[in-house]
């Protein structure tokens, strides 16, 4: 990187949940400048972080540039993340991740959203939980209405 790591930049991005790839594409297929830039920067991420909020990724352009899990892991010993910490940045950091992402697509603003509504009225777009609610008693009211009409 042009710049240096600011340690309470990374605490702070830890704390609101963020997460730093590594991308290891770039250690297979470019010249030994930039194979020791990515070892550096990696080793100075890692050690800031202190191996938390790490994920390794492929980065791949190709089938060629995947690795299996194990030799990803050895990988990432080179980078100072040794053992359990290697093992949950290629599993449970991801996991989380991909779960928190989830979640906000799932809520906003502590409001559930409902996937897309197929009953109509609402031009197959999403709506939050009480919207829905509230379609739907006055759906019913409308109803009743009809039916005390027919009477």
């Amino acid at each position: 990187l042009p710049f240096r790591i600011q340690p309470a930049h990374v605490q702070s991005a830890l704390k609101r949940g963020l997460v730093f790839e590594i991308v290891y594409s770039k250690l297979l297929r470019d010249s030994d400048a930039t194979r020791r830039n990515v070892f550096s920067n990696a080793r100075a991420l890692c050690r800031l972080t202190r191996g938390k909020g790490i994920v390794i990724g492929s980065g791949a352009a190709t089938k060629l540039d995947l690795r299996a899990p194990s030799d990803v892991a050895s990988i990432a010993t080179f980078f100072d993340l040794k053992g359990p910490l290697a093992r949950a940045a290629l599993d449970q950091t991801p996991k989380q991740l991909l779960q928190r992402v989830a979640m906000a697509k799932a809520f906003h603003r502590g409001c559930r959203l409902n996937d897309y509504d197929n009953r109509g009225g609402n031009g197959g777009k999403r709506q939050h939980a009480g919207a829905h609610q509230h379609q739907h008693q006055h759906q019913q009211a409308e109803n009743k209405k009809k039916r005390h009409k027919l009477r």
